[in-house]
């Protein structure tokens, strides 16, 4: 399948899982494209002081690959940052936030997988 970016769905959540703003995803894939093999894969913007709070992860785990841009994460309550081409894998009761504290716009991939 191939899908043009000017076909894929843009929506804005606020205040996502506790945290701040409102933050831009872009459905690279929608769920029903993606044969139960993941639930989500966007492309996310988070702009200076946005957030996506801290939550868990039960049966489905999450990917974060950071493209542009600073992260600050919480890993299991551990605190860094990840860096353009770093990753992060949380899944299984783990918990994970993600906060970007510079003054660049901080863009991921996050992918949800069951």
């Amino acid at each position: 399948m191939i899908k043009s970016k000017a076909s894929q769905r843009k929506e804005i959540k606020e205040n996502l899982r506790g945290g701040i703003g409102a933050l831009d995803f872009t459905h690279i894939f929608e769920k029903e494209e993606l044969s139960g093999k993941a639930n989500m894969f966007a492309e996310v913007m988070l702009r200076p002081g946005e957030s996506i709070g801290e939550h868990p992860h039960g049966a489905e785990g999450e990917i974060y690959i950071v493209k542009t841009g600073v992260a600050t994460v919480t890993d299991c309550g551990k605190t860094q940052e990840l860096y353009v081409g770093d990753a992060m894998w949380t899944t299984g009761g783990e918990t994970h936030s993600i906060e970007n504290r510079s003054n660049e716009d901080l863009v991921i991939y996050a992918i949800i997988l069951p």
